[in-house]
């Protein structure tokens, strides 16, 4: 799952002391020959008053990132301005990525771009070619495609070409919601708001992931152990997100745009949920 780990992260404080969080809660591993023969017992879980720690950590550092979430004002945008290459026209690819300051890391552009990658998936799935088009994409063109392919098409729309860690990391949050989306079986029922609150939390896995990913395979006995190290972060991060009532969105079937704004929304106020270490929390 996630990031390869050949970027060793930022410099600033806030994600410094993730990674210190990352290495208190997992970093006690004996490192090597574990896992063949069954005979070294698997890494105990650490204490859940830690991960948590590492959870604010990752909010402090996703605030840091962005001043539009230490703002808590998520203007409206319109989409030509998510959409990597401008404006939607049908039949043409995106090029390049919206433009962003020398050294940032938009944690509100790869929210929206995510949650614009997630509504052309519900038109897609929903076969509302209108809602399609607004990421100028034929209806057409994608409903013969496998889910798989379906999703690299409406991801490589909307990102455009991947420049770095953190645009691929955006890439890998909007790809993993997708194609569990488009690979239920065509009468299942779509709980809008449970994807939309999971997409939420991928955006904050996936970002944090590289930043955190060195640490959280320190120790690690095996590649099964820094996986499961992995998804520790993760389902809790999805859990957190999933309990919070007011990442419930009253939307139904969102549009791309309508998408695009509710997770950009969302992830401040998932940012937010993560931040707080209540011992509500704690003994749940």
């Amino acid at each position: 799952m996630g990031m390869s780990g050949s970027y060793g992260g930022s410099g600033k404080g806030s994600w410094q002391r993730a990674r210190q969080s990352v290495d208190n809660a997992f970093g006690g591993g004996s490192g090597g020959g574990g896992g063949n023969g069954g005979e070294t017992p698997p890494p105990e879980e650490p204490p859940r008053r830690e991960l948590l720690d590492i959870l604010r950590n990752i909010a402090d550092g996703l605030r840091a990132d962005d001043a539009s979430v230490r703002s808590r004002a998520i203007p409206r945008v319109p989409l030509s301005q998510v959409l990597a290459g401008g404006a939607a026209i049908a039949g043409l690819p995106f090029v390049g990525a919206p433009p962003r300051g020398r050294g940032q890391r938009p944690v509100m552009l790869g929210a929206r771009q995510t949650g614009a990658a997630l509504g052309g998936g519900f038109a897609l799935r929903s076969q509302d070619a209108v809602a399609l088009g607004q990421l100028g994409l034929d209806l057409d063109d994608l409903r013969d495609l496998s889910p798989l392919d379906q999703t690299q098409r409406l991801v490589d729309r909307v990102f455009g070409a991947s420049s770095d860690e953190n645009d691929q990391a955006f890439r890998e949050a909007a790809a993993r919601i997708l194609l569990a989306l488009l690979e239920l079986p065509p009468d299942a029922a779509v709980d809008y708001q449970l994807i939309i609150c999971d997409a939420v939390a991928e955006v904050i896995f996936q970002r944090a992931l590289v930043e955190i990913t060195d640490q959280l395979r320190t120790g690690a006995m095996s590649r099964a152990d820094a996986a499961n190290n992995e998804r520790q972060v993760h389902d809790l991060i999805r859990d957190m997100v999933r309990a919070e009532p007011t990442m419930r969105p009253d939307v139904g079937s969102p549009t791309p745009e309508e998408c695009s704004q509710v997770v950009a929304e969302l992830t401040v106020v998932a940012i937010d949920v993560l931040r707080a270490r209540e011992t509500a929390h704690a003994e749940r």
